[in-house]
């Protein structure tokens, strides 16, 4: 196999990378000389056991791989491709049951079930509530002067929105954010250096993914060994 020209050491995941630039240039030197290419890394440094992942760069591998879940399996060590040093085993497994991290057949039967929910006419039933939702928070945060835009306008309609669609009482959507928001918060505090911010992810996605075999493929088209 060709050795790519790429910086020694060069690790795609690395959130640093991100905050200036995509590496497009690397990412197509890879799909040139070497469309799998294994990505050193310390053990343990994303969080995962191991020392590294292969990175699959051409389209028709990315296809196969996000097509045979038998082999990359989302489930193993979901489809995040990077998490804090020292994240407890357990804490990636607790990662499991979001459906992004389900293989099939038991994600297309979750995922046949989920999408009853957001057919047109469903979304088209919500759209006048939640217009008028959001145009109340932005007026009740436009009148307080101040406050913590996260809370008070960020999160606020998504989360009457989930409360809406799961049947939870408006008046106890607090509790729906004081429980998801410990792990959000821990996350974004240790980006760039520790875990991979969901913009760095989605902006990623379109170019390269990385996973451990065994362990999975479609958010990001690459894989992890075991």
């Amino acid at each position: 196999m060709a050795v790519p020209d790429i910086p020694p050491g060069f690790d795609f995941t690395d959130p640093e990378i991100y905050t200036t630039r995509v590496p497009a240039r690397e990412l197509a030197e890879l799909r040139r000389a070497a469309p799998v290419w294994w990505v050193a890394q310390r053990r343990g440094s994303a969080g995962f056991d191991d020392e590294g992942y292969w990175a699959v760069t051409r389209h028709a591998d990315i296809l196969k791989v996000s097509k045979t879940p038998d082999v990359y399996s989302s489930w193993e060590n979901t489809a995040l491709i990077r998490f804090t040093e020292g994240m407890p085993r357990e804490s990636i497994e607790m990662r499991r049951f979001i459906l992004l991290n389900i293989d099939p057949p038991e994600h297309t039967k979750l995922r046949g079930i989920v999408s009853r929910g957001f057919t047109p006419r469903a979304i088209s039933n919500l759209r006048q509530a939640l217009t008028e939702r959001a145009q109340r928070i932005v007026a009740t945060a436009l009148e307080s002067g101040t406050g913590d835009f996260v809370a008070d306008v960020a999160s606020e309609l998504p989360l009457q929105a989930i409360s809406e669609l799961l049947g939870v009482p408006q008046e106890d959507r607090g509790k729906i954010f004081s429980t998801v928001r410990p792990t959000s918060t821990r996350r974004s505090s240790t980006t760039p250096s520790g875990s991979t911010s969901s913009a760095t992810r989605t902006r990623t996605s379109a170019t390269v993914a990385s996973a451990r075999t065994t362990a999975w493929a479609p958010a990001w088209p690459s894989w992890r060994s075991s």
